[in-house]
């Protein structure tokens, strides 16, 4: 069977193919969730924020940020559009 699963389908080819594969992603999909439902109800918040603020910390040491924010470019151009 061919990847094209719209054309097989409107054209009347492999149509209990296609609803087998749309019925093993929609299960798969309420599978995903109840799994993603799970870790966020297991999730040690404390733990979370330690490895976020290492992660920060890291870009904050190794990317400095630009001189300026690009706000003042920013409204350069809205007042180019305005004109």
């Amino acid at each position: 069977m061919g990847y094209n699963w719209i054309e097989m389908v409107e054209n009347n080819e492999d149509q209990p193919e296609a609803r087998r594969w749309a019925l093993g992603w929609r299960n798969a999909g309420l599978m995903l969730d109840r799994l993603k439902k799970s870790e966020l109800q297991r999730i040690d918040t404390s733990v979370a924020l330690n490895r976020l603020a290492r992660a920060f910390e890291s870009c904050r040491i190794h990317f400095k940020p630009a001189p300026h924010s690009g706000l003042i470019e920013q409204q350069r151009w809205f007042q180019k559009l305005r004109k």
